[in-house]
């Protein structure tokens, strides 16, 4: 059985707020799909001493027909795909 999500748990997850398809027809949680994390110049350099960096932006693609579907810049999603 399964039960409805109260309201305020509504949207907490990447794949409830991405709703985004490549071509293929997979979504954000497939495993044929690949995340691609761009990160700015002083993340690049964070990494480079030891600290956890969070992306500036989030593309999501398609491993079989190679297609970029999904985007984006937001902080909190940055931060939660982070290492």
């Amino acid at each position: 059985m399964e039960t409805a999500k109260p309201e305020w748990q509504q949207g907490l997850y990447p794949k409830d707020i991405i709703k985004d398809v490549c071509p293929c027809g997979h979504s954000i949680d497939h495993p044929a799909v690949g995340l691609e994390r761009i990160y700015g110049f002083w993340m690049n350099l964070a990494q480079f001493i030891g600290v956890t960096p969070i992306p500036m932006e989030l593309i999501w693609y398609c491993r079989k027909c190679g297609k970029e579907f999904a985007s984006t810049k937001d902080r909190d999603l940055c931060h939660y795909f982070s290492y």
